[in-house]
């Protein structure tokens, strides 16, 4: 079921879309024009036609696009496959976005099948919610076959398995400020072999893989909290606030303070969208 179905012009260049954390998936993309995904604090994404970025719940970002108008799609189910679910958190730890690079057929076809289900979004039966779940389903698997070797499936599915594992358990301990002793443990591994498995599956060692999760969840919190530097210190696992902000300003470039101060330039209001 769709919760949100949109297909249309914008102009996201002259009327750029709020950075805010949305609560559900977004799958979102540009079949004419160019636009892209804004991330507070992270690297610059270049406007892009015919992308479609599949965002996940509790993700923090706007719009951007290049100047004139894009016809865009929007589709917010309340869930996706599982399958979308682990490639989203895998491109997450190589620090990107999973997104699906559509040819000119499949960018028709979307419209197509979007414009067949609006005129009975608002009141659909029984068979809309059915057609609503294929066209999710469609775009889930047009979009994964497209991905590179090991996103979808890793070569070896037993190293995938435990990186999934240890990326769930370090997310739910965040604000505990624990690292790979700890998460071998939790695991049942030597730290040596997590090591092995990080450099394996992610092509980073843990601490760097760490520490891309965490300023990834500040960037959240500074833009949809006003937590003090501190509160979201502790949230994400640094000691102090002072150790936070210097690990925030080499990622970023830039201090947290600076990140919460993008906001204003981007405009939030229903008519941006």
């Amino acid at each position: 079921m769709l919760r949100y179905l949109a297909y249309g012009s914008r102009s996201y260049g002259a009327r750029p879309v709020f950075p805010t954390v949305r609560e559900r998936w977004e799958l979102e993309g540009a079949l004419s024009g160019r636009i892209a995904p804004v991330i507070p604090g992270g690297a610059h994404l270049a406007p892009r036609e015919r992308r479609l970025w599949l965002l996940p719940p509790h993700h923090g970002h706007g719009w951007t696009g290049d100047d004139g108008e894009a016809t865009v799609a929007v589709l917010s189910p309340l869930k996706v496959p599982l399958a979308v679910e682990r490639a989203a958190v895998r491109a997450a730890c190589q620090g990107r976005l999973l997104h699906w690079d559509m040819s000119k057929d499949d960018a028709a076809w979307l419209a197509r099948e979007i414009e067949a289900l609006i005129p009975r979004y608002a009141h659909p039966d029984a068979v809309d919610l059915l057609r609503q779940e294929r066209l999710v389903l469609a775009v889930c698997i047009r979009a994964l076959d497209a991905q590179p070797p090991g996103l979808v499936e890793a070569p070896d599915d037993d190293p995938q398995r435990q990186i999934d594992a240890a990326m769930t358990w370090f997310a739910h301990h965040l604000g505990e400020g624990v690292g790979a002793l700890e998460m071998a443990e939790a695991l049942h591994i030597s730290p040596a072999h997590l090591r092995r498995l990080f450099h394996r599956v992610l092509g980073a060692s843990p601490r760097v893989v760490f520490n891309r999760f965490r300023l990834q969840h500040a960037d959240q919190m500074l833009i949809s909290s006003s937590l003090p530097l501190d509160g979201i210190a502790a949230a994400c696992g640094f000691s102090s606030a002072s150790t936070f902000c210097r690990a925030y300003q080499r990622s970023r470039g830039r201090s947290p303070g600076q990140t919460r101060s993008i906001s204003p330039r981007f405009d939030h209001s229903p008519a941006a969208r």
